[in-house]
């Protein structure tokens, strides 16, 4: 049931929002993009409105604590705001969410404040990896909707509301994209994520939530990594990614984030075998592979 108002909620959010965000939310080409032509954005408000609008509406207001994040992300869709006001409020949010989120699991004791700024800076870095690699056609969108149907025994039944809704996001941000799910998108798949990782019940199931998620953290990373090894300044946009290159040496978009969809596969069924060393492993090949696209095919790190 759950399921089923999601899709269609998110039908008819789309219907309703398109002519709005192709009017006020436009994504225009430039030399950092991976589009050729204007694309409405901030269509992450297709999938962000039904789950919590659901959550509102039932009385449950634990993910209003992401509606900072959330309000943030779509005016810097329309209007690009200050980075540090952006990473500001990300901050206010992932504190509010763990300060008043009352599960036992493995950060429960989250009035240490060391745990607290851990979590903190945790929650930074994983919600801006999803905005770092959301840049092509269904990748972001394909990656997270397989973590979610590996992690969906750890909510309740009304999240699939966020399942159904992401099927529908992606049949319109499949290649050729007719809406880009734009900040307001990213970084709150980059929040679900992350409540992902607090909600692991013991350390091993952490590190197996973190390793299904190896071929986007590592790309992201590894990026950040060498632009700071090349005394780049990290802050500022680029199209250095494994993602960006691929595509920009000839990798269509669907081929590319098929890749990314097919590798988290890949690794999501390796975890349902509880056995953390083979999913080691098993990551350890995914980025043996990245390394292999990247020398023989990807357009070199410059």
């Amino acid at each position: 049931m759950y399921f089923i108002f999601g899709i269609l909620t998110s039908f008819l959010f789309y219907s309703i929002l398109k002519p709005f965000l192709k009017r006020y939310a436009k994504d225009l080409p430039n030399n950092r993009s991976s589009h050729n032509r204007e694309v409405p954005t901030a269509g992450g408000l297709i999938f962000v409105i039904p789950i919590m609008g659901y959550y509102f509406y039932s009385g449950d207001f634990i993910f209003l604590c992401l509606l900072p994040l959330v309000l943030s992300s779509f005016f810097d869709d329309l209007f690009n705001i200050s980075r540090i006001f952006r990473l500001f409020v990300q901050a206010i949010s992932i504190l509010l969410f763990v300060l008043l989120f009352d599960q036992p699991t493995i950060f429960s004791n989250n009035t240490n404040l060391l745990i607290l700024f851990s979590m903190v800076f945790v929650g930074l870095t994983v919600i801006n990896i999803f905005n770092f690699m959301d840049g092509l056609d269904g990748l972001i969108t394909g990656c997270t909707l397989i973590i979610l149907l590996r992690s969906v025994s750890l909510f309740p039944q009304e999240f699939s509301i966020l399942i159904g809704s992401l099927i529908v996001f992606l049949l319109f941000n499949w290649c050729p994209a007719k809406v880009f799910m734009g900040d307001i998108g990213s970084t709150f798949l980059g929040a679900i994520y992350f409540i992902i990782l607090i909600n692991s019940s013991d350390l091993s199931k952490f590190i197996m939530n973190i390793l299904i998620a190896t071929p986007l953290i590592i790309d992201s990373l590894s990026c950040i990594m060498i632009r700071f090894s090349k005394k780049q300044n990290i802050f500022l946009p680029h199209k250095l990614h494994l993602y960006q290159r691929l595509n920009q040496a000839g990798f269509k978009h669907s081929t590319i984030s098929l890749m990314f969809m097919g590798s988290t596969s890949f690794l999501v069924l390796i975890s349902t075998l509880n056995n953390n060393i083979l999913l080691m492993l098993s990551s350890l090949s995914v980025i043996l592979l990245g390394l292999f696209l990247n020398k023989k095919y990807a357009v070199k790190f410059n």
